[in-house]
């Protein structure tokens, strides 16, 4: 009998439920010792008992000395173990006992959680990277949270999937300890020669660094080491005369792979043309600017190109292409919003639904 009360002086935040689980006791015995006034005092249930009138700062530490014993002791992991980012990143919600470690009620509490789960990432992975074992050891062992297992499975564009897996090739199938220039150029050319070989960096490795298996049913396993390659041949100087010359839009794609070119910049379709701004035939110069070319919603885009303007439309784009060259760098594309935004309303009519333009 004395076991159980040993392991709950230790452990203040465990619940009764842990304990009948663990040491197989009655409830009703641990409420009547938790009654005593003396094992009240000890036991501080206020600070350590997870609930909603909890402090956030009683909640912090009830998580972290919580999540350090579900890894360390339910789990039975080092945090010294060669496999234990794998480990970390391949895991579940935790079954009751546990479950209350992924509860919104108590994470909800703690700093950045709801900004971190309108990002897409998974309350594992805020536990992980915010609670324990914390951000510092995350960042030691290269941990980002878009790795975690379902992270953005619906929302990743191919840009996304392309950075975490350059991310995973890096310092997980390469194991780089340093970040200088010319130990990733290295890394970046063996890619380059060597991508095309079978099994290298194969769809197994990088599932097991946290790309599933739904991304790639979104966006191919081929198309993503083929854009990799590409961006690798761009950052090593390495791309033909014609490569870099020549429109094409798979290209401009590949040279932009921060952007989302998923959806229309100006509303929610999905189903996009690449627009040139300013036109490639008066500015062929500008074919490739960055801030020449938005995704565009098909409607949209047949409207301008086949010259279905209205002459006043036509009147408040020519002045957006003034607006867009006068523009200092980094704001030209919002010259466009308000005559967009208008074309929008007249190919849509009362269906249009704007999008927001942060």
């Amino acid at each position: 009998m004395s076991d159980w009360k040993k392991f709950y002086r230790e452990n203040k935040w465990a619940p009764s439920r842990l304990l009948v689980e663990k040491f197989g006791i009655k409830k009703h015995d641990i409420d009547n010792w938790i009654r005593k006034p003396e094992v009240r005092l000890i036991l501080n249930r206020q600070k350590w008992k997870p609930s909603k009138g909890q402090s956030p700062e009683d909640t912090s530490d009830t998580l972290q000395a919580a999540w350090k014993y579900y890894i360390l002791e339910e789990r039975g992991w080092s945090l010294e173990n060669e496999d234990i980012v794998k480990k970390l990143l391949g895991l579940r919600t935790p079954p009751s006992p546990f479950s209350f470690l992924t509860e919104s009620k108590y994470l909800s509490k703690l700093e950045g959680y709801d900004k971190w789960r309108r990002q897409g990432f998974t309350r594992v992975a805020y536990a992980i990277y915010n609670i324990y074992p914390g951000k510092k050891f995350c960042d030691e062992r290269h941990i980002i949270p878009e790795l975690f297992f379902q992270t953005h499975t619906k929302n990743s564009t191919r840009q996304d999937i392309v950075r975490v897996t350059e991310h995973i090739y890096l310092w997980f199938f390469q194991k780089l300890h340093t970040d200088s220039p010319e130990v990733v150029n290295g890394a970046k050319e063996e890619f380059i020669a060597m991508h095309k070989e079978n099994n290298f960096l194969n769809q197994k490795f990088l599932q097991e660094y946290g790309i599933s298996a739904n991304h790639f049913a979104k966006h191919s396993y081929k198309s993503v080491i083929k854009q990799l390659a590409y961006n690798f041949r761009r950052d090593l100087g390495l791309l033909d005369e014609q490569e870099t010359q020549n429109w094409n839009k798979d290209k401009y794609i590949r040279q932009n792979p921060e952007r989302d070119f998923e959806k229309c910049n100006y509303c929610t379709v999905t189903t996009v043309d690449l627009h040139h701004l300013l036109s490639r035939k008066e500015r062929p110069d500008l074919a490739f600017n960055k801030e020449n070319v938005v995704p565009l919603c098909t409607a949209a885009h047949t409207e301008i190109t086949r010259n279905r303007l209205s002459d006043g439309m036509k009147i408040l784009y020519k002045t957006a292409e003034v607006d867009w060259i006068c523009a200092p760098s980094g704001e030209k594309i919002a010259a466009f919003d308000d005559v967009m935004h208008k074309i929008h309303e007249v190919v849509y009519g009362d269906m249009y639904v704007k999008d927001d333009l942060n």
